[in-house]
Formats: structure tokens, C-alpha cells, sequence
């Protein structure tokens, strides 16, 4: 069935648009590693102060900027990632880096829900988020290659 799912998306127009269009698919690229820069940095922030860094910054102050550019980046990320996927949808689908990737945001994502609903040590959770973001920045990239 994903596979199915796959191989609709990659013989979509847009596929076929980002595999064909000599500038289309490297502006996807470069935009979406900039809005990753600006995720991950973002949230790298918070997750330092979280553990325990820069102490004389509150958390409350810190927060609110983190989680807005984070969250703005990511629409940047998924509106670019999507033609990126579509190009290579069905290699993607079958590549254990790319897979390991989507495993690492949905951990992100669920520990961002638990870190802001108030459950567990903040600390932990940005530790968790760290090596989440740094496992998706790595296999994001090595998914390339492999």
C-alpha cells in the first residue's frame, strides 16, 4: 500500500515537474535546508537553554521566538520537501536513512507535545530533541547518497 502510494506520487505532475525542470528541484533543495538551518537552530536554542545553558535567559523569555520561527521553518520544510519526495518518491520509500529521518521528526514532534504539555524534565526533553534534530539533519543529508 505505501509503496502503491509511492509510486502514484512519483509519476505525479509534480514529480515529473521537479525531475524535469532544470531549476525547480535545486530551489527546493536550497530552500529546504534553509528552513532546516532555521528549525534546527531555533530549536537547538531552546533545547541548550532547556539543559541547562545560558541560564540567565528564562525559558519563558526564550519560547515563544524558538517555537514561532521553528514552526514557520518547518512550513518552509514541508512545502519544499514535498516536490523533493515527489522527485524520488519511490527510492526514498525503500531507503533506511530516509525512513530513519522520518522516524527521528516524528520523535521530535512527540517530545515537543510532551515538553509543552509539562510532562517530564525539561532537560530530558532537550536532550531527546537534540539528538532528534541532529539524527534528521545527518540522515537527511546522508539519504542522498545511500
Amino acid at each position: 500500500m505505501i509503496g502503491e502510494a509511492a509510486a502514484a506520487l512519483h509519476g505525479s505532475g509534480l514529480a515529473q515537474f521537479a525531475r524535469g525542470s532544470a531549476w525547480f528541484y535545486p530551489a527546493m533543495a536550497s530552500i529546504h535546508v534553509l528552513g532546516a538551518a532555521f528549525l534546527i537552530g531555533a530549536i537547538a536554542l531552546l533545547d541548550l537553554r532547556l539543559i541547562g545553558f545560558a541560564k540567565g535567559i528564562a525559558v519563558a523569555a526564550l519560547q515563544p521566538l524558538a517555537v514561532r520561527v521553528a514552526l514557520v521553518a518547518a512550513a518552509v520544510c514541508v512545502a519544499s520537501g514535498m516536490p523533493l519526495f515527489a522527485a524520488g518518491a519511490i527510492s526514498l520509500i525503500a531507503n533506511p536513512i530516509f525512513l530513519l529521518k522520518l522516524v527521528a521528526l516524528a520523535l521530535a514532534a512527540a517530545n515537543a507535545v510532551l515538553h509543552h504539555r509539562g510532562a517530564g524534565a525539561p532537560a530530558l526533553h532537550g536532550a531527546v530533541s537534540l539528538g532528534c534534530w541532529a539524527t534528521v539533519a545527518v540522515a537527511g543529508k546522508l539519504a542522498v547518497f545511500v
